[in-house]
């Protein structure tokens, strides 16, 4: 943690709960960020290691500290936010935050006014959260939209949130699942591992014999189905499972096990809620706490209705029914034929789901695309306000930190074509997706002609010269030029399905490894009829120029195999072809391409169903 000072605004904020508390606050911290100008971050919470998986990679978190911490360092920021199931603002320095980020005083006097007609819920915080929760409820506003509404920031419950689990963990989940290319359903057995109380003991939990029998129903139904049971140290093993990572897996690795599921099964936990940051559909069963408040709307949230909605309607609520019965009644009535009813549909409907993809474009760099479509660059060059350079060298302008390098002149008009090509040279309001974009221009120059584009990327750093603040400019231009910055992991966008009528990732696939991932998400927010656009460098033996920063290239067998995995055939990229992108991209001069590299670049239709 380190002191207010005079050029920064600083705010900690502390968060309550367990892991899918913590999920859900990522709305609130995030959105904060943005509306309070970009102030440094630091997140309390008695679990860190919690806190830094939900994080990690999150550049509007500074630091992440024990709770115990902030009572000698609450002294050293602006202002301290306590974020549960209520918000409150505490602005310590008032005349300096008036004077760093007028934004932040505005938003919290708002909020103060909201809370003070809760004021008598809040501070006998959590004893009558049950309460809360169903007045909340009653308002039509569940847990993530009562952020929104007690914090004074654009959330609802549609809001999505970030997650950026380890993309390095994602081959160990793949190892543990041991089911390459089978569908499979996570089913999770458990609570808050913090909690004193015994696995199957809470009153959240469904019954062992239920789950046995789920298992059995779903393999009568669906024998090549998979079954994956996920859970940590409140869990218990399900009987008939095909693969059992109870307590097999860190945070990371279960979060890749969901992601790539088709199914979650689960009662409420905070897996549930990790579930939905990821996009993967759940089954969720409520007995004590409220669906109407906890459910997602895109969740199947399943509850008996004749008993329940119990949360803390006592103190030992979690622990022992409020009835006094040894097995709680509204968790015992909820049926696992029924549960296998409800998800039977889902798990048809996304079986189903084949889409075909048609490789519709593939070239490598070639000196003509440059001369054909000058004028194109000369109007990117003037709307941008970017002083023009040939190809030998980089553009750049400084005082929002947007960049054209040399290459990029080439893959811009590539993009620009594909897109004219499918839609038409006259459409001007299409939904963008540029992932990996960083303050490349491309965004802005396509929003500027009056598409709807937004923005993804785990930070705007690259090429800083190690200018941090250049981030925070370039993310408050983007915002008064209407470009939906965020940052996202390129393995988990914060997007739903079928979002965008173009996705496109320029000169991007070569930084990253586990590629097919990021294009299976690429292609999973693109709307079917839709154009996925890829640039990429691309070289024979490909090994001599992999370093740290460029990380995996291209070369005809990994393209190929990229697209295989796609049921698509290769790009066809012969040695004479090659040969010849080889000689115009030496005898351009292209900056940034070593001798023997040249660029490339896909598109592909995914195709109506």
């Amino acid at each position: 943690m380190a002191p207010a000072n005079e050029r920064e605004l600083s705010v900690a904020i502390y968060l309550c709960g367990g892991l899918g508390d913590v999920i859900v606050s990522g709305r609130f911290v995030q959105q904060l960020f943005i509306a309070a100008g970009y102030p440094r971050i630091d997140v309390y919470y008695h679990t860190p290691d919690v806190a830094r998986f939900v994080f990690n990679a999150a550049r509007f978190v500074k630091g992440v500290y024990a709770d115990s911490a902030l009572r000698d360092a609450r002294h050293a920021y602006h202002a301290v936010i306590f974020v549960a199931q209520f918000v409150r603002y505490e602005i310590l320095k008032r005349d300096e935050v008036e004077r760093l980020s007028p934004a932040l005083l505005k938003i919290a006097d708002e909020a103060d006014k909201r809370l003070v007609q809760y004021r008598g819920l809040f501070d006998r915080h959590p004893l009558l959260d049950g309460l809360w929760g169903r007045l909340s409820a009653q308002a039509g506003r569940n847990v993530v939209a009562n952020l929104g509404f007690l914090g004074n920031l654009p959330i609802d419950a549609s809001t999505a949130t970030f997650l950026a689990p380890d993309p390095n963990r994602i081959a160990l989940a793949d190892k543990l699942l041991a089911v390459a290319d089978t569908p499979y359903v996570t089913l999770h057995d458990g609570f808050d591992n913090m909690q004193g109380t015994a696995p199957g003991k809470a009153t959240k939990c469904w019954p062992l014999e239920h789950w046995t029998r789920l298992v059995g129903c779903l393999r009568a139904s669906m024998p090549d189905l998979r079954l994956v049971q996920v859970g940590g140290n409140k869990s218990r093993h399900i009987p008939g499972t095909d693969v059992d990572l109870v307590q097999r897996t860190d945070l990371h690795e279960v979060a890749w096990v969901i992601k790539h599921a088709l199914l979650h099964i689960d009662t409420d936990s905070g897996l549930v809620h990790m579930a939905s940051a990821l996009h993967t559909q759940s089954v969720a069963l409520f007995g004590p706490t409220l669906g109407s408040y906890f459910g997602y709307p895109g969740n199947i949230n399943l509850s008996a209705g004749s008993c329940g909605g119990c949360w803390w309607s006592t103190p030992e609520w979690l622990a022992q029914c409020p009835r006094g019965l040894a097995q709680p009644a509204c968790m015992a009535a909820v049926a696992p034929e029924y549960v296998e009813r409800r998800a039977l549909p889902a798990l048809t409907a996304r079986r189903a789901e084949r889409p075909r993809y048609t490789l519709v474009d593939a070239r490598l760099y070639d000196s003509a695309l440059r001369m054909q479509r000058a004028a194109v660059l000369d109007r990117l060059f003037t709307q941008l306000d970017i002083a023009p350079v040939p190809i030998t060298a980089h553009a750049r302008r400084e005082d929002v930190g947007l960049y054209i390098h040399a290459s990029k002149q080439w893959e811009y008009l590539y993009v620009e074509r594909r897109i004219e090509e499918r839609f038409g040279a006259n459409r001007c309001d299409l939904a963008i997706a540029d992932i990996g974009g960083g303050r490349g221009a491309l965004s802005p120059y396509l929003a500027a002609r009056g598409h709807r584009v937004h923005l993804y990327d785990i930070d705007y750093l690259w090429d800083a010269g190690g200018d941090e603040r250049v981030e925070r400019r370039f993310l408050a231009w983007a915002a008064r030029e209407r470009i939906g910055a965020q940052f996202a992991s390129l393995y988990n966008l914060p997007a739903d399905d079928a979002s965008f009528d173009v996705v496109l990732s320029v000169s991007v696939v070569e930084h990253i490894v586990y590629k097919q991932y990021a294009l299976r998400e690429a292609l999973r927010v693109l709307k079917p009829g839709g154009l996925l656009i890829l640039t990429f460098d691309y070289a024979a033996g490909p090994g001599r120029f992999e370093d740290g920063m460029r990380r995996e290239i291209f070369d005809a067998k990994r393209l190929n195999d990229a697209l295989a995995a796609l049921r698509l055939s290769g790009a066809g990229f012969g040695e004479a072809a090659l040969e010849r992108s080889l000689r115009d991209i030496r005898r351009d001069g292209v900056l940034g391409i070593p001798d023997g590299m040249t660029v490339g670049g896909i598109a592909i239709v995914k195709e109506a169903v």
